[in-house]
């Protein structure tokens, strides 16, 4: 039992974010903290200084509503826990929670919990030989979608059915403002 203790104390020792959610999870009971504690003990996620999460411009430039950050700020204030995710792209620049970035600076969290992914854009046209227009694939379409497949999206004139012709790894530096995402893939012999 004490040789327990003590492997504990070293784990804890040496993963200060995990301490942390340890006692937050004290604090609130069983809930997410505990989920994501597990998993930061299985190696599913990461933990990250938040100083070495590289920020691309477009984050900078495009900061997020007030109402969103307020959400955010509150669910932080209740809990201690970040309420999305920080998604990282090979090269550690954030793809992805940019509104929890924030929050963990402000409230000078050290260490934040991160996990790798990645993002894809379609290039896709309305009509053969129209203008392209692009559209972000949610995360369970990545590495699904096809040139030459329909995709169901929203658009400025409501739900229309596009034709995607190419699929490109979402480049933050490329994109001014925020892209739509795609709704799903069109369902073979069904109407849009």
């Amino acid at each position: 039992m004490q040789q327990e203790e003590i492997e504990i104390q070293r784990e804890l020792k040496d993963n200060p974010l995990l301490y942390q959610v340890m006692k937050i999870a004290n604090e609130i009971g069983e809930s997410k903290a505990q989920g994501i504690a597990l998993r930061l003990l299985k190696g599913e996620s990461k933990v990250m200084r938040t100083d070495n999460i590289q920020i691309f411009q477009c984050f900078r430039e495009n900061q997020p509503k007030p109402g969103k950050m307020m959400k955010k700020e509150q669910y932080f204030n209740e809990t201690n826990l970040l309420q999305s995710e920080i998604v990282l792209d090979s090269r550690n620049h954030l793809i992805d929670g940019y509104t929890s970035y924030l929050l963990a600076v402000k409230n000078g969290l050290e260490y934040v919990p991160i996990r790798y992914g990645k993002r894809q854009i379609v290039k896709a046209y309305h009509r053969q030989g129209g203008k392209i227009y692009m559209w972000e694939l949610p995360g369970v379409l990545i590495d699904r979608v096809s040139p030459g497949e329909k995709l169901i999206v929203r658009t400025s004139r409501g739900i229309r059915t596009v034709t995607v012709s190419a699929v490109e790894q979402y480049n933050p530096e490329q994109q001014i403002a925020p892209l739509r995402r795609a709704i799903r893939k069109k369902r073979k012999g069904v109407a849009a």
